[in-house]
């Protein structure tokens, strides 16, 4: 990547959050220019030392839009599926003249940062990339998840008047990789969701609804770092499907194991493909031995390992 330049929208969205009592002292919202072309991605950078404990970035509760907090009329949502459709709903539905002065500024500053395009998204894939996908197990992941959308579509379209299915898609798959759990529920954290994945951030995040998100380090981070946080220990794949990109140097490998006339499962770990057999063997479902599960003794017939 590029050295980072001034980016005047995310800078503007620093502002409001510290304008209703958040602390981003000490932070910079930079644009970096991709590898390989003109296209960029936001970044979050440090402009002095942060002590290991040392709160990083407070984003308070007045500047998170939470799913219960976007229809109060509305039960608690029964599930995250449920919850980031309010949150998709508000996304489409965001009116940032309501409320007060200091709030409308940060809604409207948040909403002026979100992206337009998602193509990178496999679920947002169209043509020739979607087709490269047939017959891959996140091919596969990709057609059911439109189809759940296709669903949800149906039974909001008289909620969204004038919101056409492609918007929907675009609204719930923003949602779904940017939301972070809050308490009992899901919640869009404006600046919090602009912060780049690592394996080993060096950061820690906590979120309630009384006090808001709140970034701490865990260990010392010097002036000009990228500030990052983990989005969790999952495969390429994974990180594929939900955000949009892939590590060149990922250690953590999806398997889905099939496991013939008992169906399937998928398991994650720290591990080589090439381990695959080995674990198939140590469930009894190839080889010599045989295996406890639920109290039932099986051998699977066709058992065999697909990473994905």
């Amino acid at each position: 990547m590029n050295q980072p330049s001034d980016d005047d929208a995310g800078e503007r969205l620093r502002e409001s959050i510290g304008a209703l009592g958040g602390r981003t002292e000490g932070l910079r919202v930079v644009r970096v220019v991709l590898d390989g072309g003109g296209e960029w991605e936001r970044a979050v950078y440090t402009t002095r030392p942060f002590a290991a404990g040392a709160v990083v970035l407070h984003v308070p509760a007045a500047a998170i839009v939470r799913s219960g907090g976007v229809d109060d009329a509305r039960p608690p949502a029964r599930s995250v599926a449920e919850a980031h459709q309010r949150l998709a709903r508000w996304l489409l539905r965001a009116d940032p003249a309501a409320g007060a002065a200091s709030a409308r500024g940060a809604a409207t500053a948040y909403l002026s940062t979100l992206p337009r395009s998602l193509k990178h998204f496999p679920v947002l894939y169209e043509g020739g990339d979607r087709a490269a996908l047939a017959g891959t197990a996140l091919g596969e992941r990709v057609e059911a998840r439109l189809a759940v959308l296709t669903r949800e579509f149906g039974a909001l379209a008289e909620e969204l008047p004038g919101v056409a299915a492609a918007e929907w898609r675009r609204a719930r798959t923003l949602v779904t990789s940017r939301a972070f759990a809050c308490g009992a529920e899901e919640a869009l954290v404006p600046l919090g969701d602009v912060l780049n994945h690592a394996l080993d951030p060096g950061t820690t995040w906590t979120c309630d609804a009384r006090q808001g998100w709140v970034l701490r380090a865990t260990r010392d981070l010097p002036p000009e770092a990228e500030l990052t946080l983990s989005y969790g220990n999952k495969s390429n794949a994974r990180l594929l499907f939900a955000y949009g990109f892939t590590l060149v140097d990922n250690p953590w490998v999806d398997m889905e194991v099939l496991l013939g006339d008992l169906g399937a499962f998928r398991l994650q770990a720290d591990a080589e493909a090439a381990e695959g057999p080995r674990l198939l063997e140590a469930l009894g479902a190839v080889g010599a031995g045989r295996a406890r599960r639920r109290r039932a003794r099986y051998r699977a017939r066709g058992a065999r390992i697909r990473t994905c």
